[in-house]
């Protein structure tokens, strides 16, 4: 294993999750079912960053030596800082993703990948400190709930996605992306207007629910208790310095 290392300047955002090298099909058909060969556009292959643009990946998986090359050249074409980045001879996320004009289905190494020996850097507490805002991946176990910490220490505010409303994650967030697959793992079978008004009322950040290509369901906390007053006030100076 080897890795890229040394110092770099702050960065006003930083991100702290998986990168993934993804094939892809488009599908020109509106059903998910069979369709005409001719309905498959030729697959591609491209370095998927992780949600957000951002200027460093400070905390993210490791990366295969395969792939690598392609990873980092396509993130630092978006000016995007990929010295922390860990290069080994084997390991990292893949995916295949079949997709339509509405909708996608993602098939995934994901569940070896967070459940077998740790394949990711853990947090800089120093990226975080100097960071106006981290987007924060739930998945890197222990290490996603250190860098949470580290940015209610510093007064960073983050983003993040698909963490249960009772959580740190989800209660210290400026704001949250909630998808079907946790309401799907976590929520089942319960009404969705119940659990969108249990993020409401347990997190003090902005709740979205997507819907596919569907409808956005989004709001925040009416109240200002004092976490609320402290996530608005770190997501003011964040703006102020953008």
């Amino acid at each position: 294993m080897y890795t890229s290392t040394g110092s770099s300047p702050p960065a006003r955002s930083i991100c702290c999750g998986r990168t993934s090298v993804s094939r892809k099909r488009m599908v020109m058909a509106k059903s998910p079912g069979r369709c005409p060969r001719s309905a498959v556009r030729r697959p591609t292959r491209r370095s998927c960053s992780p949600g957000w643009v951002c200027a460093r990946v400070s905390t993210g998986n490791w990366l295969g030596a395969l792939d690598a090359e392609r990873v980092k050249n396509t993130l630092a074409g978006y000016g995007i800082d990929v010295s922390r980045l860990t290069t080994t001879d084997d390991g990292g996320t893949h995916e295949f993703v079949v997709a339509d004009g509405d909708s996608r289905t993602v098939f995934g190494n994901y569940v070896a990948f967070g459940t077998g020996s740790q394949q990711w850097n853990e947090p800089l507490e120093e990226d975080i400190a100097a960071a106006s805002i981290v987007c924060l991946d739930p998945y890197l176990g222990e290490s996603s709930l250190r860098a949470a910490e580290y940015c209610v220490a510093h007064s960073t505010p983050y983003v993040t996605l698909d963490v249960p409303f009772d959580g740190y994650i989800a209660q210290h967030a400026a704001a949250i992306s909630v998808s079907h697959e946790l309401r799907d793992q976590s929520y089942a079978g319960q009404d969705m207007r119940l659990i969108f008004q249990r993020f409401i009322d347990s997190c003090p950040g902005l709740i979205v629910f997507t819907f596919g290509g569907d409808e956005l369901w989004y709001g925040r906390a009416r109240r200002r208790h004092d976490d609320l007053a402290a996530i608005s006030d770190r997501t003011r100076r964040f703006e102020r310095r953008r």
